[in-house]
């Protein structure tokens, strides 16, 4: 959604789109680094299920927020919720693959592996949007990823949920 937005801002021509931009990418960073510790504190005091539920049901109120924002100042405060994921999201994870491979001496092959899906993900889903760029108009490709998002998102809660 980020390159979507960044795109509409640069064809804006407004004055402050680098400095617009850069608090869009800065914000989420800053609230990650804040939001962790206490992600971890709570993942072991409610459980991995609950604070995963949380992060995965703040991503579609997100990209919902970001649809409806008509200003750049609610969708840099709307990249907040995007910070509170991403904690929610990478101490997650490194929750997890500790718990898998405690006395296997193999957290740091199951971090690599992961590390390398995600990077062969992020790459994939990028050259698609930019293929899909010249011959879409930019609202359906923004629908389009708000609903592969929900979709992934949809399929890792229903396996949750099944446990």
């Amino acid at each position: 959604m980020l390159l979507l937005v960044s795109e509409n801002l640069g064809s804006g021509r407004e004055g402050h789109a680098a400095l617009i931009v850069a608090a869009i990418i800065v914000v989420p960073q800053i609230v990650v680094s804040v939001a962790a510790p206490w992600v971890g504190h709570y993942a072991e005091e409610w459980g991995r299920k609950p604070v995963l539920l949380i992060g995965f049901g703040l991503e579609p109120l997100r990209g919902v927020l970001f649809a409806l924002s008509a200003s750049w100042y609610s969708i840099i405060a709307v990249q907040i919720l995007d910070g509170i994921t991403g904690a929610v999201i990478t101490v997650m994870t490194v929750l997890v693959m500790t718990d898998l491979t405690t006395g296997t001496g193999r957290f740091n092959l199951a971090r690599g592996a992961v590390g390398t899906c995600t990077g062969i993900a992020a790459g994939r889903e990028h050259r698609r949007d930019g293929r899909d760029r010249h011959r879409v108009r930019p609202t359906r490709q923004l629908s389009d990823c708000r609903r592969r998002g929900g979709t992934h998102r949809a399929t890792v809660v229903a396996a949750l949920a099944g446990e």
